[in-house]
């Protein structure tokens, strides 16, 4: 059993939706009480189910946006 705890401190963008069912979106979140960190994550429209993520520390946003203009 997951018990860890989970918080959108923020709710940024949407970045994909598959009809309705899962939801692709950038948040700021917080797990167990740490401090918050930008959060790609799909999950149902209600947050009821969650998948795996991939997060970036709330304080390096600038090296993460360089990161992707390169990629483009």
């Amino acid at each position: 059993m997951d018990t860890s705890k989970f918080n959108i401190t923020k709710s940024l963008v949407c970045l994909f939706t598959k009809k309705n069912v899962w939801i692709k979106e950038l948040n700021l979140v917080s797990c167990n009480d740490m401090a918050p960190k930008y959060d790609i994550r799909s999950c149902s429209p209600e947050h009821q189910n969650i998948g795996k993520c991939a997060s970036i520390p709330a304080e390096e946003p600038t090296v993460s946006k360089n990161a992707f203009e390169e990629l483009i």
